[in-house]
C-alpha cells in the first residue's frame, strides 16, 4: 500500500475506546507541553514575582535551576510510573499522573519560596514524564498494528499543539513588556 494512503486511512476502524485513548493520552501530552512551555517563557516574570528581592542574575540562575529540576522531574517520572503503570494499570496511572501534574502546577503558583517553588516544579515534570510514558505505552497497548505508527506519531507531533497554544496563550495574557524581550 502507497504511504499516502496508509497514512490517510490509520484512523479508520478505530474502535471508540481506542478513540478515547488516543484523546486522553493527546489531550495530557498537550497539556504537559504546555505547562512545560509556558513556563519556560515566563520564567523570567515568575523568578521577579517570586523573588523580588534578589537581583537580576540571581533570579535568572535560578529560573535556569527551576527549569533543570523540571526535566529532572519528568525524566525521574518516566521511569517512575512507566512500572507503576504494569503494575496498577496504564489507565488509571495515567489518570494519576495527569492529577498529579495538574496539581502541582497549581500548587507551584501557591509558592511563597523558591525551594517550595522548585519541590512543586519537580513534582510537576513527574507527572509530566509519566503521563508520556504511560499515555504512550497505552496507546501502542490498544491501537492496531497499521494504526500503532501512525497514532504514536501524531501523539508526538501534536506537542507542537501545546507548545503553540502556550505562546497565544502567554501572548494574550501578559503584555510583551513584562516578558522582557527587549529585541522587539
Amino acid at each position: 500500500m502507497p504511504v499516502a494512503s496508509s497514512f490517510c486511512a490509520w484512523w479508520r476502524g478505530l474502535t471508540g475506546y481506542q478513540w478515547l485513548v488516543f484523546i486522553l493520552a493527546a489531550s495530557g501530552w498537550i497539556f504537559d507541553c504546555f505547562d512545560q512551555q509556558i513556563f519556560t517563557m515566563s520564567r523570567s516574570i515568575t523568578m521577579r514575582e517570586l523573588l523580588p528581592d534578589v537581583e537580576g542574575g540571581r533570579q535568572l540562575t535560578l529560573g535556569n535551576w527551576a527549569t533543570s529540576i523540571f526535566i529532572l522531574g519528568w525524566a525521574t517520572g518516566g521511569l517512575i510510573f512507566g512500572p507503576v503503570g504494569d503494575k496498577w494499570g496504564r489507565a488509571r496511572t495515567m489518570a494519576l499522573t495527569i492529577l498529579i501534574y495538574a496539581a502541582c502546577t497549581g500548587l507551584s503558583g501557591f509558592a511563597s519560596n523558591w525551594g517550595q517553588f522548585a519541590l512543586f516544579r519537580f513534582l510537576t515534570g513527574a507527572g509530566v514524564g509519566g503521563e508520556f510514558a504511560v499515555g504512550a505505552a497505552l496507546i501502542a497497548e490498544v491501537m492496531p498494528d497499521a494504526a500503532r505508527p501512525h497514532a504514536l506519531g501524531s501523539l508526538q507531533a501534536l506537542s507542537a499543539i501545546g507548545n503553540i497554544l502556550a505562546a497565544v496563550s502567554l501572548g494574550l495574557v501578559v503584555p510583551g513588556d513584562k516578558l522582557g524581550w527587549g529585541w522587539r
